[in-house]
């Protein structure tokens, strides 16, 4: 009796499941989904830039539109994969880091969030990294 019950306590949490992946009227939507949604540079001196190359993909079933991509300073530029996305293609956000551009030595996270129409809006990546000290000659 009991291994009844559970399974099927287990047939409604895998019901749940795919249920909250769909609109209620079912409805087409973008899901935006990251290779890696954060890259790690380790140390990095001081008048260093760094850039990386998220990629992504379109897991959804209807075109995905980035509509802005937010970073969380001036020392962060970004460039991005513009116009509609269809289902299963990807694109790509390029992110830089100028340390140059800010005052702060240390261990940062830089995050950067990108607005889109996908149903998992708001998407976020980090950049990762260690600002030591430019060494004096």
């Amino acid at each position: 009796m009991m291994i009844r019950y559970s399974i099927v306590f287990l047939i409604l949490i895998v019901q749940a499941s795919f249920s909250s992946a769909q609109t209620p009227t079912g409805e087409k939507q973008a899901v935006i989904t990251f290779a890696e949604d954060m890259r790690d540079y380790g140390d990095i001196v001081y008048g260093d830039s760094i850039r990386y190359t998220f990629k992504f993909t379109n897991t959804g079933n209807a075109d995905l539109v980035i509509k802005n991509v937010v970073t969380t300073c001036s020392c962060t530029s970004r460039k991005y994969t513009e116009g509609p996305i269809a289902p299963g293609q990807t694109g790509e956000l390029i992110v830089s880091f100028d340390s140059n551009k800010q005052d702060k030595i240390g261990r940062q996270n830089k995050v950067i969030t990108i607005l889109s129409n996908a149903q998992n809006n708001p998407e976020r990546v980090t950049l990762a990294f260690n600002i030591l000290e430019k060494e004096k000659r």
